[in-house]
């Protein structure tokens, strides 16, 4: 992978060597109101390698503060990553120029055709789902 770095101390960084995420930062500080969604710049560009995208998820501490993180960046995008955050709790978070926020994990994926059709085959479990097989 090949990163462009809009801003030098928003290098993504593993803090152990076995991490699976990419550590990310925000490249500017914000606020974010209650139950506010917003796209934060992360300071850097990002070329995928073929076969791959990017995950974007919250960092456990950032997680268990109510903040949702989510995205998914294609092997073809070349603009700056935005961070999609959402505030799930009901009081104003800010955020310092620099936290780290997110990590950013890199995945395979497949392509596959699909098919339009009327019905799906029936299988054992059927279309029982959330929680329809016991805790």
């Amino acid at each position: 992978m090949k990163i462009v770095l809009l801003d030098k101390k928003c290098k993504p960084y593993r803090k152990h060597e076995t991490d699976a995420g990419l550590d990310l930062r925000v490249r500017k500080g914000f606020a974010i109101e209650p139950h506010q969604t917003l796209i934060v710049p992360s300071g850097i560009k990002i070329a995928l390698p073929k076969g791959t995208y990017a995950d974007i998820k919250p960092r456990s501490s950032i997680f268990k503060r109510g903040i949702q993180i989510s995205g998914v960046i294609d092997e073809n995008y070349r603009g700056e990553v935005g961070i999609m955050i959402h505030n799930m709790t009901n009081h104003f978070e800010v955020f310092a120029q620099y936290d780290r926020i997110a990590q950013m994990i890199i995945k395979k994926y497949e392509t596959v055709e699909f098919e339009v059709v009327d019905e799906l085959n029936e299988t054992e479990r059927g279309d029982g789902g959330f929680g329809s097989t016991g805790r």
